[in-house]
């Protein structure tokens, strides 16, 4: 048998989101439905190693819609767009 590798990633506010409006997005319809619901479109950043003092960036970017809560967590729904 073969071996496998399953990498996950996941997303954390750590400062390594962007805000984007609709015109800069692949899928306005999806950018306003988020915007007129309270969310904030972000594109989010991939890095590893955020534990350690210097993190490395990984490539790629994931476009989410993320929601603040009354206690100002912050809630990311996925996705507008893939991974490029």
């Amino acid at each position: 048998m073969g071996s496998r590798i399953l990498i996950v990633l996941t997303a954390c506010d750590s400062g390594t989101g962007t805000e984007l409006s609709s015109g800069s997005l692949p899928n306005p319809a999806a950018t306003d439905y988020c915007t007129e619901n309270g969310g904030v479109v972000e594109t989010r950043y991939p890095f590893y190693g955020t534990s350690d003092g210097n993190p490395a960036q990984l490539s790629g970017s994931l476009t989410v819609c993320t929601f603040t809560a009354d206690d100002d967590s912050r809630i990311p729904r996925c996705c507008f767009a893939t991974l490029r």
